[in-house]
């Protein structure tokens, strides 16, 4: 399997290992700990190929943040009346 699978030596993963220590609660943890694991790939594997190949530049896209990690998700709904969005979100 890939070294960095089993990197527990980030800052972020020690973080989240030290806050599942308090005994918070259980679900947040597990978050905090897959939001550092996504990190810590994204800046060891995909980030170096984004850069190498100018990502940014010929997508006009700019390379994530750690704030677009920890953020929550977001999806827009776009769709004529009386289609079902509403319904959807409920």
């Amino acid at each position: 399997m890939a070294d960095w699978a089993f990197d527990s030596g980030s800052p972020s993963i020690q973080a989240a290992a030290a806050a599942a220590a308090g005994g918070t609660d259980e679900v947040a943890d597990r978050t905090s700990v897959i939001t550092g694991r996504l990190k810590t790939i994204y800046r060891k594997s995909v980030l170096p190929v984004e850069k190498r190949f100018k990502y940014d530049y010929f997508y006009e896209s700019p390379f994530l943040s750690d704030a677009e990690f920890d953020s929550k998700p977001q999806v827009m709904l776009i769709g004529q009346y009386s289609v079902g969005k509403t319904s959807f979100i409920k």
